[in-house]
């Protein structure tokens, strides 16, 4: 089968996350099991225009503002003829490809961002990304439909989409295997892992890091991720590492007690399987996305979306060994459960179906 996966950006893209993950880890899959996989992206700095990653082809035209229409362009001149089925990737909006590529089209959406708009944008801005997303998930509810939780299904759901149209992945994690055999620190240290902005809830990490301070006074943050520092986040117990290497990531992970979570909306968080992998818990916000890989008392605890109740819970399992070391066996037993090749499986029974 020949596949074109339309998404915004690619593995390589330095603003890339979690779904540029998925996507390379079902298309390299699928490259192994004999089809053809190429992926039309953005380019950005020093980035080439063409290359195979992992067997992969990566197609790179424009930049972010205007991959959406060369798509159209390049559908018609250069892949339609070789192409099976497409897979529009949404983020914030899609590619449109049902226009174009008529039934080959597959649509991923790893979330629904109506929940996001009043909280990223301005009321006028919000509004109008709102009506703009429910016009085209109108258009797409009938498309055979990817998505990684059952949080974004049911949204997709009360947006007029068909149950049954609808296909739920269990995304993998994988470890990489020479990390060093390391200890959890001697004083209760906290890991915060992801883009530092509003929609990661950075701040409310941080807010609730202080409250947790409070009761252990020797505490210390750890804070992985690009983004803009505010000046009054930087204190001796509070380190930024911006962003790492696979390797140091899970050893941060593994030397840490507690993986501080709170963001506001995911499709899914895949963060939270890698910490599992070290047997490290998860205290995060019970919001869309979240509350489908942090299974609540079992392998971490979710809490009201607000720092005072993520400090609160963080405060409660640093202070009860027996509960600690219960969300530790659930955390690691919970991340190894997931498979890149299920998911990828799956996913390919979607396109063949096409």
């Amino acid at each position: 089968m020949r596949i074109l996966i339309l998404n915004w950006r690619d593995i390589k893209n330095p603003a890339g996350g979690g779904a540029e993950r998925l996507t390379h880890e079902l298309a390299k899959r699928w490259v192994i099991w004999g089809h053809s996989v190429t992926v039309f992206c953005a380019g950005y700095r020093g980035s080439l225009p063409d290359e195979y990653i992992d067997g992969v082809r990566i197609f790179r035209r424009g930049r972010w503002w205007n991959v959406h229409a060369l798509a159209v362009w390049y559908y018609f001149f250069r892949f339609k003829k070789a192409t099976d089925v497409v897979i529009d990737e949404v983020h914030w909006y899609p590619f449109f490809a049902v226009f174009y590529a008529g039934n080959k089209t597959v649509l991923l959406a790893c979330e629904v961002a109506k929940k996001l708009f009043p909280v990223l944008f301005p009321k006028p801005l919000a509004a109008l990304g709102r009506w703009i997303e429910r016009i085209y998930f109108y258009l797409y509810r009938n498309v055979p439909t990817i998505t990684i939780s059952k949080s974004t299904k049911d949204d997709l759901i009360a947006e007029g989409f068909n149950d049954r149209g609808i296909t739920v992945i269990p995304l993998g994690v994988d470890m990489p295997r020479h990390l060093p055999k390391t200890k959890k620190e001697n004083n209760p240290t906290l890991v915060y892992l992801g883009r530092i902005n509003k929609q990661k809830g950075t701040e409310d990490a941080l807010l609730a890091f202080d409250l947790v301070k409070n009761h252990f006074p020797e505490a210390n943050f750890w804070v992985i991720g690009e983004g803009p520092i505010k000046s009054h986040w930087r204190k001796n117990s509070v380190r930024f590492f911006g962003k790492v290497s696979e390797t140091k990531k899970f050893s941060f992970l593994a030397k840490a007690h507690l993986l501080l979570f709170p963001s506001i909306h995911e499709g899914w968080g895949l963060v939270v399987s890698e910490a599992g992998l070290v047997r490290t818990p998860t205290i995060a916000y019970n919001v869309s996305g979240v509350r489908d890989v942090v299974m609540d008392g079992t392998s971490g605890i979710l809490t009201a979306p607000n720092p005072d109740s993520l400090a609160r819970e963080a405060i409660r399992v640093l202070q009860d060994k027996k509960l600690y070391r219960v969300l530790q066996m659930g955390a690691l037993v919970q991340a190894k459960r997931r498979s890149w090749n299920l998911a990828a499986r799956k996913a390919l029974g979607v396109l063949l179906s096409v």
